[in-house]
């Protein structure tokens, strides 16, 4: 009950926050059977969000154990299938509690759970694969030896890419691969520790096409910042939020693997190449969709039911981003965007049920009519879309002379450009 309530709330607020989330693979996931699902990690709690969001199965997710010594916190995570596995910084006591979590996992999976484990231990806002841990091929090995479901374990590697991870209104890129057996790596009980060395290096290459992986750390300055104008190539329309149609990934990936081989000599030469471009400024450049026409005759009659919108919701949201910049010092910028998802969630609810039970006091029952006030908050992004797709253009998309400028440059270092709407 309180999954499925958190699950259409969650639901809401990944298509607020963000302008598009465009999914890859999605029949990849199997629907039924036990599952491991093995996940990169570079936005704090989002990436659970999302998956859990987009996946047509309920998911069981394994988290850090100290999050579960808060009495008041522990209903909620497990009512919405959180399992905790203790670390070695938690202290050896604390670890001798992962043999009954990793019970509760096995047999969740006997009843053919999905669950979803960050395979790179911990959260980092880089756009490469960081070192996988062999926590989930031991959890897999182990499993096949108390199997009691007699149905097949298998493992889904999937990847999650943020373009601009703070920005409202970002894109998202999902991808998922194909799932497959576990059973075939654990054959022979003397190889073990290789073999699970083995099934955690394969899940990393299968991971590699599904992920951004410039391993560089000097270098991902200038991958945000061609990512950034590349994504100017793209239209962004409003709807649908949620897609399956893939389409800027190829391009993106393309991107990232070129800067990752690049030698030194050519990534420099490459670097004052796009920084000539235009000036950086990570959210400058926004990508909007539709014809100048149309977006024009949408951003007047969307304008009215817009602000009313903006005006009805907008306390909550600015809350929520105050909120999350006041708890947050700069090391931990990697969890902004999850606290003001979770706590604009909190927030709205909040909201609407003060405003709607002080109206109550007045108009009864009407005071439900209030409810109308989210569908406008809607209204008003859509508005706000269409504004820069017509009147803000000049300010919002780049200039023709920057896009053939881009599109020529990329080309030159035989970047690929698919789909491309420049």
């Amino acid at each position: 009950m309180i999954y499925n309530i958190i699950w259409f709330l969650a639901n809401i607020a990944i298509r607020v926050f963000y302008g598009k989330i465009e999914v890859s693979g999605l029949e990849n996931v199997p629907k039924d059977g036990p599952l491991l699902i093995a996940s990169n990690h570079p936005n704090g709690f989002l990436e659970p969000i999302i998956i859990g969001c987009i996946f047509h199965r309920p998911l069981h997710f394994m988290v850090r154990g100290d999050v579960f010594r808060k009495p008041w916190l522990r209903p909620f995570l497990v009512n919405t299938n959180q399992i905790p596995i203790f670390r070695f910084r938690d202290g050896f006591k604390e670890l001798r509690k992962n043999d009954s979590s990793l019970q509760e996992a096995y047999k969740a999976l006997d009843k053919e759970a999905a669950i979803i484990l960050f395979i790179e231990g911990g959260t980092e806002l880089v756009k490469t694969l960081r070192p996988f841990q062999k926590g989930m091929a031991r959890m897999a090995n182990s499993y096949l030896e108390v199997n009691n479901s007699g149905k097949e374990l298998k493992i889904l590697p999937v990847a999650i890419n943020f373009l601009s991870p703070f920005k409202l209104r970002s894109r998202v890129c999902l991808n998922v691969g194909e799932a497959y057996s576990a059973k075939s790596y654990f054959n022979d009980p003397e190889k073990k520790v290789n073999d699970i060395k083995r099934l955690t290096d394969d899940v990393y290459h299968k991971m590699l096409p599904l992920a951004f992986n410039v391993e560089e750390e000097a270098r991902q300055p200038i991958l945000n910042y061609t990512l950034q104008l590349t994504e100017g190539l793209f239209k962004l329309d409003f709807f649908p939020i949620v897609t399956n149609k893939e389409h800027i990934w190829p391009t993106l990936k393309s991107v990232s693997d070129t800067i990752n081989a690049m030698d030194e000599s050519t990534f420099e030469s490459f670097s004052e190449e796009v920084k000539i471009i235009r000036a950086p400024n990570p959210y400058e450049v926004k990508r909007t969709g539709k014809s100048f026409l149309y977006a024009l005759v949408w951003t007047i009659i969307a304008f009215i039911p817009g602000i009313i919108g903006l005006i009805f919701n907008i306390i909550p949201g600015l809350i929520s981003q105050g909120f999350a910049k006041k708890v947050l010092d700069k090391e931990n910028t990697v969890f902004i965007a999850s606290i003001v998802v979770c706590s604009g969630v909190v927030l709205y609810l909040f909201h609407y049920s003060v405003v709607i039970l002080t109206l109550s006091f007045f108009f009864g029952w009407k005071a439900l009519a209030f409810l109308f006030a989210w569908p406008l908050g809607f209204v008003y992004l859509f508005w706000k879309n269409n504004y820069r797709s017509s009147i803000g253009r000049s300010r919002y998309h780049l200039s023709r002379e920057e896009k053939i400028n881009i599109k020529a440059t990329l080309l030159k270092y035989k970047i690929n450009l698919v789909n491309t709407d420049a």
